[in-house]
């Protein structure tokens, strides 16, 4: 069954939509357990992400394929140095949003609609969560952003073709 992503990377957004991939530790700081890093293992091919990064949506990726355990992406360089080396690379194709939709300037539309528990966005504040990477999300959430970017995930996916996994691992 399809399902329905946001990720919330401020820090890696270019690394990440330029290099066609999603990459978190595999867990928090001393050990702690993550819902935002083990959705990375939930999230599987033709499944949608949404991309939230500098207070905007402006990006839909469509996953390819499996998260799988990949050291940390030599281009992250210095701004991953606070997460550990090894982590989870997730494949996902990333498309620009005719639209890009600031969240914050829509929070009647999607208010009611976000998760209560492990939400990527905070309605009190219109900003993204903090500690929130990869949440899920229900498709009414989804859709409304879509609509909201003139965005039709149908047609800017239709050719695509997902690189292979060799691709990956030449970033390491």
């Amino acid at each position: 069954m399809k399902k329905f992503w946001w990720v919330n990377h401020n820090q890696t957004f270019r690394q990440e939509i330029d290099g066609g991939y999603l990459w978190s530790p595999k867990k928090e700081k001393g050990g702690k357990n993550s819902q935002f890093y083990n959705n990375m293992r939930i999230a599987s091919a033709n499944d949608f992400v949404l991309s939230f990064a500098a207070g905007k949506i402006s990006y839909i990726g469509l996953v390819s394929d499996y998260a799988f355990t990949c050291p940390q992406p030599g281009e992250f360089r210095d701004k991953g140095e606070a997460w550990a080396k090894e982590g989870w690379m997730l494949p996902v194709s990333w498309k620009a949003i005719p639209s890009p939709v600031a969240p914050k300037d829509h929070l009647d539309a999607i208010s009611g609609k976000l998760p209560q528990k492990y939400s990527p966005f905070n309605l009190t504040t219109g900003t993204g969560n903090q500690k929130a990477y990869l949440a899920e999300i229900s498709q009414t959430v989804f859709d409304e952003i879509v609509k909201l970017g003139n965005a039709d995930p149908d047609i800017m996916f239709k050719n695509t073709e997902f690189p292979l996994f060799e691709n990956y691992i030449d970033r390491i």
